[in-house]
C-alpha cells in the first residue's frame, strides 16, 4: 500500500510541471499552473540587461529549460543576417529609398531634394520608388526595424546614412562629397533603355502580370508572372 501511494504521488509530481516567471533584476518569482499558462511574450530591447524568462521547473525544483529562448535566439540571429546581407550585397552602392506620390507636400520636395542633391554630385544612385513597388516599403521597414518607415532615407555600402536632415548636413558641412568620392559616377544624358524613369515594361508578360494559363479540374487559372511588380514593371537593369 506504501508503495502504491509513493508511485501515485511521484507520477503527480511528474504531471504537475510548473512554470516560473523569473525576473533577474531582482530575483522575484511567480508560479502558474499549466491550465492557466501565462500567454505574454517577452517585448523590450535585447540588450537591456534585466529581462523575464519563463523557467521550466521539474518535480525536484530544478530548471529543465526555459520557454520561448530559441524563438527569442532565432529573432536575434534574424535581424543580424538582414544586416549582414545588405551590406554585402550593397557593397559599393549608393540606395536611396524614395516615393513618386505627390499626395504628401513634404514627402515630394524632399525626395526632390535627395535626388537633385545626388545629380550634383553626379553619382549612380539606386533609387528603389516604395510607391511603384510596394516591396520597397516593406525592405525599408525590415531594414530600420520599425513599422512605417518614411522617406527618403539613404544607405550606403548597405549602412543607413540617415534621411534628408543628415542629407542637408553632410552635404553643407562638405562632408559628403568626400565620403562618397571613390563611389561610381552616373553617365551623363537620359538613360536610352527606360529613358529616365528607371522601370521599364516586364519583359516576359509585357505588362499583363500574367504568365501563362493552366487548366485545373476543368477550369483556366492564370498564373501571376514572377518577374514583374505589381504594376507589371521591372527596375531598369542600366539604373540600378
Amino acid at each position: 500500500m506504501l508503495r502504491s501511494d509513493k508511485k501515485s504521488v511521484k507520477h503527480g509530481a511528474v504531471n504537475n510541471v510548473r512554470l516560473l516567471s523569473f525576473n533577474h533584476s531582482n530575483g522575484d518569482s511567480s508560479a502558474s499552473s499549466l491550465n492557466n499558462p501565462c500567454n505574454g511574450r517577452f517585448q523590450g530591447n535585447h540588450s537591456t540587461q534585466s529581462s523575464s524568462k519563463k523557467e521550466i521547473i521539474g518535480p525536484t525544483g530544478t530548471v529543465r529549460g526555459y520557454k520561448n529562448m530559441i524563438k527569442e535566439r532565432r529573432e536575434i540571429l534574424g535581424l543580424c543576417f538582414v544586416g549582414e546581407s545588405f551590406e554585402e550585397s550593397e557593397e559599393g552602392k549608393i540606395v536611396v529609398y524614395t516615393t513618386s506620390m505627390g499626395g504628401i507636400r513634404s514627402t515630394v520636395k524632399e525626395c526632390a531634394y535627395i535626388r537633385k542633391l545626388f545629380d550634383n554630385l553626379g553619382l549612380k544612385v539606386d533609387e528603389r520608388d516604395i510607391f511603384m513597388h510596394k516591396d520597397y516599403q516593406c525592405q525599408l521597414d525590415t531594414r530600420l526595424a520599425i513599422q512605417n518607415a518614411t522617406v527618403p532615407h539613404v544607405f550606403v555600402n548597405g549602412v543607413s546614412l540617415g534621411g534628408v536632415g543628415e542629407l542637408e548636413h553632410l552635404n553643407e558641412t562638405g562632408k559628403l562629397k568626400n565620403l562618397l568620392e571613390n563611389f561610381e559616377r552616373r553617365n551623363s544624358g537620359v538613360c536610352p533603355i527606360c529613358g529616365g524613369f528607371r522601370y521599364i515594361n516586364c519583359t516576359q508578360c509585357h505588362g499583363s502580370k500574367r504568365s501563362r494559363k493552366t487548366r485545373i479540374s476543368r477550369e483556366i487559372n492564370v498564373l501571376r508572372c514572377t518577374s514583374c511588380n505589381e504594376n507589371g514593371l521591372q527596375p531598369c537593369s542600366e539604373c540600378t
